[in-house]
């Protein structure tokens, strides 16, 4: 029986040691050794994280703060925020699909944070004297461009184009009618 326990526990600490993305790119398991943390055979050393916000989804945030912050989530999406009455130090480490886009900005003034080390599936963020922060993570949107600046200007003259050859269409017509009249 003792052992039974001594493995279910070994087997509890080696998952909480584990982030599991699964996106579109694929499923994939990155694991976390202390400061460290093994990607594909890639280690790289990350700071001090407490907890994982996400894991099992396209993202996942390792997180750390200083005491006297507060911090929230949303448990349908990776996506979180965190609040200090006073600065504090604030630890971000979101390991993430390669297609899936992160986005951080500071609480106090709304701007954006850029990750101090970035890579394909890894974002670093360290903070200090930090009043907040929020990050989530989506997935960029389509976005469609024109070849041309002039596209939008073209297809407002094919449309007035439309229209003027239409009113000259039906005032043809009229005039021919009336030659008609005036031929009987």
């Amino acid at each position: 029986m003792r052992e039974a326990v001594l493995l279910l526990l070994a087997a509890t600490l080696a998952l909480a040691g584990t982030v599991v993305v699964k996106g579109p790119s694929g499923n994939f398991t990155a694991v976390v050794n202390g400061n460290t943390l093994v990607l594909d055979g890639l280690s790289v050393g990350i700071p001090r994280v407490s907890d994982w916000v996400g894991n099992g989804s396209y993202a996942a945030f390792g997180i750390w703060y200083s005491p006297g912050c507060t911090e929230g989530r949303y448990p349908d999406r990776p996506e979180f925020y965190i609040k200090c009455a006073q600065g504090a130090e604030i630890n971000v480490v979101a390991v993430k699909d390669p297609k899936a886009r992160v986005t951080c900005r500071d609480v106090a003034s709304g701007k954006t944070l850029q990750p101090s080390e970035a890579r394909d599936r890894i974002e670093i963020y360290k903070l200090t004297q930090s009043l907040g922060v929020e990050c989530k993570a989506d997935f960029a949107a389509a976005t469609t461009s024109t070849s041309n600046p002039l596209m939008p200007l073209l297809a407002g003259v094919t449309a007035a184009s439309a229209t003027a050859l239409f009113a000259i269409a039906i005032l043809l017509l009229r005039t021919q009618r009336l030659l008609r009249f005036f031929e009987k």
